[in-house]
């Protein structure tokens, strides 16, 4: 392993950045992207990214160019990724995920300096391998994901200046989301309370009935016009959703469930007030963009999870981090989440709503 700060940062010129997987790891993944930059404003600055979170960073000034790394194994995409790997010329290339996919982007970048965990299956493919972030940060406690995305960069000697998360949104995708929402009858002037309706995975959904019944609490008491966000898997539990809805919140809550892109969500997401959702990747999006968010954790580990940067507050009441036999959520159909009542749902947003005045 090479000690830290043996590398010259000042020297390299063409930099890959390797961040595969998941939008909530590509948001939380910016400030590393900042804190290169402002030590080696001159080089290069490649990303390797999943086609979907490609749109996570598009307007970042301080990426050249994105990467798209194919998940489809389609010969062509492969083909056109690893020649675009194998013909650029980096001296710098850092591995943030090290699963294998990531490894072997390392690999074939060429890259005379190859920096990734030294825990894993794949280490020996870096010459300068970083231990647990814990032992660079020289701390026992339980780091968030920011911070662990910052100990590779400790390594090099790269000095830290700013841990914030940082998103841009584009004029087009602006535009074009204003005149959806227009369509759909909101104005400009009305204040969003932005609603995640779906999860990736249904352990981490709130009960579709009783989010049904959040919203029609929430309408007959705040100001701020709901608007519904999920992406197209999450149109039939939508559909429940809405089932369940006073005629009063049916007439109030706009859709936009499978009809904006990425980047129009990080538009929406800068434009409302208050995100309430699980812990997911649209949820670091609007946490980046100073969007105030209630947050529904069940059993991810809240210490690498939480909402980094905006006001928050955090609904969690499973506090076992594994499936133990005692977890009051075994006993619930649902998960964890059935186990927040729709009072305390509504009451987490209105406070926010009421900060946010």
């Amino acid at each position: 392993m090479r000690a830290p700060g043996a590398l010259e940062i000042s020297r390299v010129k063409s930099a890959l950045f390797v961040r595969i997987r998941s939008l909530g790891d590509t948001v939380l993944f910016t400030p590393a992207v900042t804190n290169f930059k402002r030590a080696c404003p001159g080089c290069r600055l490649s990303v390797v990214v999943d086609e979907a979170s490609a749109s996570v960073l598009e307007n970042n000034p301080d990426i050249d160019e994105t990467i798209v790394s194919p998940t489809d194994n389609r010969p062509d995409h492969i083909l056109k990724f690893l020649t675009k790997l194998l013909r650029s010329r980096f001296d710098l290339a850092i591995d943030f995920h090290c699963g294998p996919r990531g490894a072997i982007a390392t690999f074939l970048s060429g890259a005379r300096y190859r920096v990734g965990w030294e825990e894993g299956g794949h280490s020996f493919v870096y010459n300068i391998r970083v231990p647990r972030a814990r032992e660079v940060l020289r701390t026992k406690s339980v780091i968030h994901t920011v911070a662990k995305n910052l100990a590779p960069l400790m390594m090099i000697g790269v000095p830290i200046v700013s841990t914030e998360t940082r998103l841009f949104v584009g004029t087009e995708e602006r535009r074009s989301l204003d005149a959806k929402l227009a369509a759909a009858g909101l104005d400009g002037t009305e204040r969003i309370l932005l609603v995640h309706v779906g999860a990736t995975k249904g352990r981490k959904e709130y009960p579709a009935q009783r989010f049904g019944h959040v919203l029609s609490s929430y309408v007959s008491e705040g100001q701020m016009r709901p608007v519904a966000l999920g992406s197209k898997n999450d149109l039939a539990r939508w559909s429940l959703i809405r089932q369940q809805l006073s005629d009063e919140a049916r007439g109030r809550v706009v859709s936009m469930v499978g009809e904006i892109s990425i980047a129009e969500v990080k538009a929406l997401c800068a434009r409302a007030a208050v995100f309430v959702g699980p812990d997911s990747g649209l949820m670091h999006i609007a946490d980046a963009l100073g969007t105030s968010c209630v947050a529904l954790f069940g059993k991810t580990e809240l210490r690498l999870w939480h909402p980094w940067q905006s006001t928050h507050i955090v609904l969690r009441p499973c506090t076992e981090i594994r499936c133990a036999p005692s977890c009051p959520h075994r006993r619930t159909r649902e998960g964890c989440l059935a186990l927040i009542s729709e009072d305390e749902l509504v009451a987490a947003i209105l406070e926010l709503e009421s900060l946010r005045a």
